[in-house]
């Protein structure tokens, strides 16, 4: 993500994520005409339209370390001393879209309006806490075909993919889905596994 420079390119990406997103699991995405809507896609499946805001974040609410998700629309403007200013035009509501995607370098979220703005017609933002897990979804990738024996040149897992394993194994993924999704064998997963017990009965 370091090549990612600006706010737009982060939010190609995000939006970009989202799109991989929904056509794998055989959504129909259309993107609306220029930036002048709340919204980012419409996602139709069975003649049911739903609209789409995407986010992306690496904002961290301190000193927990929780991601941030801006629901406010701002500008930025030279004060009179000079320094950068900051000014709210807009804050979402309900009525603006149907789901929130948010993308982070971690995981993926998919939100339902109704559970952000429950007891408030606006908010600022919302900091994804534990109980916005239930809301985290795997993207769709592409599994090896049988005759593809190809993994890793180091089959080493690192502490991200452990703690994805133990995501992917909560969505009651299979070892070799996950040995797919990480590009390992179905005995690297199963020894791994083996080896971590407690770590990977214990929640996320």
């Amino acid at each position: 993500m370091e090549t990612l420079t600006n706010s737009k390119m982060v939010g190609d990406y995000g939006v970009s994520l989202a799109t991989v997103y929904f056509l794998g699991n055989g959504y129909q995405v259309l993107f609306p005409y220029g930036d002048r809507g709340r919204y980012d896609l419409v996602v139709e499946k069975e003649r049911n339209f739903q609209r789409v805001q995407c986010k992306w974040t690496k904002s961290r609410k301190q000193p927990q370390g929780y991601y941030r998700v801006s629901l406010q629309l701002t500008t930025t403007h030279k004060k009179e001393d000079r320094s950068i200013g900051r000014k709210v035009e807009y804050q979402y509501t309900e009525n603006d879209f149907d789901y929130l995607w948010v993308a982070t370098p971690t995981s993926c979220y998919l939100i339902p309006s109704s559970a952000i703005f429950n007891k408030k017609s606006t908010k600022r933002d919302i900091k994804l806490y534990p109980k916005w897990d239930i809301y985290r979804i795997s993207l769709p990738l592409p599994e090896r075909s049988e005759t593809d024996n190809h993994t890793r040149l180091s089959p080493r897992l690192t502490s991200v993919d452990k703690v994805l394993i133990q995501r992917l194994l909560k969505e009651n993924k299979s070892y070799r889905e996950i040995g797919n999704i990480l590009n390992v064998s179905e005995g690297c997963i199963s020894a791994q596994i083996c080896r971590n017990k407690e770590f990977y009965r214990s929640p996320l």
